[in-house]
């Protein structure tokens, strides 16, 4: 006979049967890996779900269990940062399966990060006020739902999957040989691919590198030197005369862009 909880009023409700539960719990960690492993439906800003494991899940789930070992239950605040976090990593994921299909390259910050904005004002002014407004808020709606989504699979899956696993050996051996198997996705081994999804760290990571020399003072002075070799053959002859270095060869200044 299941336990009885109490409620507000002081009666009593039956707890919830083991396979709600259970069923709840899988359906919870089946979303948060899903929200991490679709794949993008071409030439479309739409998405396909996809059936690999998520690595970024994995740590997820190994980081829960070590949580909950440790401090006994996942707290509001820690859970809304993790939330936040993860839900970082699937705005990730979108930008680096749609951009290719809907651009022909990878996404880079730094370009785009300026070039976006333009194109989103560009597009804005073709188009009726409302209209901009209610794109707007759709997509702050649509932020805002998969947030509390995200938050509430995450919140059912530290209270009914992390304490079951906790309770199991075996479960921690199958952690174990899942996060095995991400170190061997990252490290670039192919028998992987058909079961796991390409991860988003490493997309931010590149993207963290990519910044980072862009606004490196060093860097950008050795890309692109105050002179070059140029620069000193085109000074090193007095004006109107040929220049020795060119060989008396025309220079052709042709300008392009895409």
């Amino acid at each position: 006979m299941p336990a009885e909880l109490p409620t507000a009023d002081g009666a009593a409700l039956p707890a919830p049967r083991p396979w709600r539960r259970i069923a709840c719990a899988a359906l919870a960690l089946l979303f948060l890996n899903a929200a991490l492993s679709f794949s993008t439906w071409w030439p479309t800003p739409g998405i396909v779900l996809d059936h690999r494991i998520a690595p970024e899940f994995v740590w997820l789930w190994l980081v829960l269990l070590g949580w909950v070992a440790w401090r006994g239950a996942l707290g509001a605040r820690a859970l809304t940062v993790f939330t936040l976090g993860y839900l970082a990593l699937v705005i990730g994921r979108y930008a680096d399966v749609t951009v290719p299909a809907l651009f022909g390259r990878s996404i880079n910050l730094y370009w785009d990060g300026i070039q976006i904005p333009r194109f989103l004002w560009v597009s804005a002014q073709d188009l009726p006020w409302w209209v901009s407004a209610g794109v707007v808020l759709a997509v702050a709606l649509g932020l805002w739902l998969l947030f509390r989504a995200l938050k509430l699979a995450m919140r059912v899956t530290a209270r009914e999957a992390v304490p079951y696993a906790l309770a199991r050996r075996w479960v921690w051996g199958a952690s174990a040989a899942l996060a095995l198997l991400m170190l061997a996705n990252y490290a670039g081994v192919r028998a992987t691919w058909p079961v796991v999804s390409k991860p988003v760290i490493p997309v931010y990571w590149r993207q963290a590198q990519l910044l980072s020399a862009a606004f490196s003072p060093q860097r950008l002075a050795e890309v692109l030197p105050a002179r070059t070799a140029l620069d000193d053959a085109l000074s090193a002859q007095p004006a109107g005369r040929r220049l020795a270095t060119l060989g008396g060869r025309d220079v052709y200044v042709i300008m392009l862009e895409s």
